[in-house]
């Protein structure tokens, strides 16, 4: 995945002592009556790529009509060049299919996060004799687990932009055919 990429080249490693602990006070005064600002800076800046992955997800779902108009030769059948000439107008007509491939894709983006942080569960599991379970694979575990939860979070906030989305779009169409 991606998000995992970005993360390591993002010059973070998945140990205690690598926080980049400076992103607390970039922007601000660094005086705070609550550490909840601070924690806040270090979450995003040590999970950006997962939230920002998180988020545009459901531009996966609106790929498929930018390759068919930046590339008109990939669509093969005559019905299908019909229905990609429409664009993005044919996720609205089809707004319950839209709405039940965006959460199947987010439902698997979540089980593959899910997946991640069973198979660090398992691998501290079998290594808790392991001289360095406390070095390696607990904080491994910590930074995955923490990993699901903001893409778990950048994608709600994905699912429910796109629901705002359609729907504004819903109220813009009937407007222009109560117009009509």
């Amino acid at each position: 995945m991606l998000s995992t990429y970005f993360f390591y080249a993002t010059g973070h490693q998945p140990t205690l002592s690598s926080i980049q602990w400076d992103a607390a006070f970039v922007g601000t005064g660094g005086k705070f009556s609550t550490h909840a600002v601070p924690a806040f800076l270090i979450i995003v800046n040590t999970f950006a790529s997962q939230l920002w992955f998180g988020l545009t997800l459901p531009l996966l779902l609106l790929s498929p009509f930018t390759f068919a108009v930046m590339f008109p030769s990939l669509v093969r059948r005559e019905e299908m060049r019909e229905e990609m000439d429409r664009g993005e107008l044919m996720l609205y007509e089809k707004e319950g299919l839209f709405h039940n491939a965006l959460f199947s894709l987010s439902s698997k983006f979540v089980l593959l996060g899910a997946l991640r942080v069973f198979s660090c569960m398992a691998a501290a599991a079998i290594h808790s004799r392991h001289l360095m379970v406390w070095k390696i694979f607990a904080p491994k575990l910590i930074f995955e687990c923490l990993s699901l939860l903001v893409s778990m979070i950048g994608v709600l906030m994905g699912f429910m932009l796109v629901l705002r989305v359609t729907k504004a779009i819903k109220v813009l169409m009937q407007s222009l055919d109560e117009d009509n």
